[in-house]
């Protein structure tokens, strides 16, 4: 559990582990302790702040960020999830999504570095920087991802024009709580 914490930097500024099952990409990126197994986290992150600009919050690990200021420094990209869809993902439950300097329509909320990659957005506020698509594919990959919401306080409306999946009431409230839970499989 990190409480009050504050992390500013420009690409990959958190990463929640473990890394995606195939770390080994053509050209690409190759990870620390590749051979040693995965070890699923859970990461919660509350009152804390995380400024980047380009998939600054990255990762496999199921992470809650409980009313976090979530800062990007330029155009990009807020998340790049790579869990699987039976995990929770990247939630971020009452954030504040701000921006320096960013032009209008700018960032995305995620784009997923895996296929089933999750992020979702609960009760945030979304300043004009986040584009209404709310992501972009990585690498042109299929549509098994998931960005799903809830609760849009903005004061700029995000009016979607590509899908998200809308959370109910009980479902997001379900979702802040299976944190929570004990679960010795967790890191």
């Amino acid at each position: 559990r990190l409480l009050r914490v504050a992390l500013r930097a420009h690409q990959d500024t958190l990463f929640l582990a473990p890394l995606p099952e195939k770390v080994r990409e053509k050209g690409g990126f190759y990870g620390p302790r590749v051979l040693n197994p995965r070890l699923m986290t859970r990461t919660v992150m509350e009152d804390g702040l995380v400024e980047g600009n380009v998939d600054f919050i990255f990762g496999g690990g199921d992470a809650l960020f409980s009313n976090c200021t979530i800062i990007s420094n330029g155009p990009g990209y807020v998340t790049a999830p790579s869990g699987w869809h039976k995990d929770r993902g990247l939630v971020f439950d009452h954030c504040k999504l701000e921006c320096k300097d960013c032009p209008q329509e700018s960032v995305f909320l995620m784009r997923p570095w895996r296929p089933e990659g999750k992020s979702t957005f609960l009760s945030s506020s979304y300043g004009s920087h986040i584009k209404r698509e709310g992501y972009s594919r990585w690498h042109d990959q299929d549509d098994p991802f998931v960005l799903a919401e809830y609760g849009d306080t903005s004061p700029y409306p995000m009016v979607r024009t590509a899908p998200a999946i809308q959370l109910t009431k009980e479902e997001a409230e379900a979702l802040v709580r299976s944190f929570e839970e004990k679960n010795d499989n967790l890191r």
